[in-house]
């Protein structure tokens, strides 16, 4: 059977393009549904496999369409955590005058281990092959970007020093709307990917 789950744990590897056509027709509730069914080695796979996509862009985190309004992309990490604990999601805004993006993590440890701000943005030449965009918790934005939003405060600063501080998590794409990232903390990879399906 076709479905992404069971590709991502046959014994053979998949081709992307079979991966990509398991889950593109579907709607962004249907496909939030079935990435939650991924365990940490099937979303390894995957950000393996999509080290032959198309490279990443702004506009897999920002359509056009969206102007200068919010675009949120709901999450599901890897880590071996509750299920409750491992959604997440990653608001996203345009930082003007500029070609970053700005965002924080919204989810059930906010309170605990957040903001977790952060700049969307190009991957420095030489981290490309890890992915062409990086959600950078070494940088936060300059100022307050949406009315309402958590108050911005450094990643190096409380609890959250331990989940953002030091940390890119290097974003490769899926498919439209759907893209994937892996962390690591400077050189050193944390073999906890996660995925990101834009709202």
């Amino acid at each position: 059977m076709n479905t992404l789950p069971a590709l991502l744990r046959a014994p053979t590897r998949p081709s992307l393009e079979a991966v990509v056509a398991s889950i593109e027709p579907m709607e962004p509730e249907d496909r939030y549904t079935i990435v939650r069914t991924l365990g940490r080695k099937q979303q390894m796979r995957l950000f393996e496999l999509c080290e032959s996509s198309a490279p990443v862009a702004r506009t897999d985190f920002m359509p056009e369409s969206a102007g200068t309004g919010v675009v949120d992309h709901r999450g599901w990490n890897s880590l071996p955590l509750f299920r409750a604990w491992r959604t997440f999601s990653k608001p996203m805004v345009a930082i003007p005058g500029t070609q970053e993006l700005g965002g924080y993590n919204d989810s059930s440890t906010r309170w605990l281990l957040g903001p977790g701000y952060f700049v969307c943005r190009e991957s420095d030449p030489e981290y490309v092959d890890r992915g062409a965009w990086v959600v950078d918790y070494l940088r936060v934005p300059e100022s307050e970007l949406v009315d309402g939003w958590p108050a911005i405060k450094p990643n190096e600063k409380g609890l959250q020093r331990f989940v953002y501080g030091g940390t890119r998590d290097y974003m490769r794409r899926v498919c439209d709307g759907i893209t994937i990232g892996l962390p690591f903390k400077g050189d050193k990879e944390l073999a906890f990917p996660f995925i990101l399906v834009r709202s």
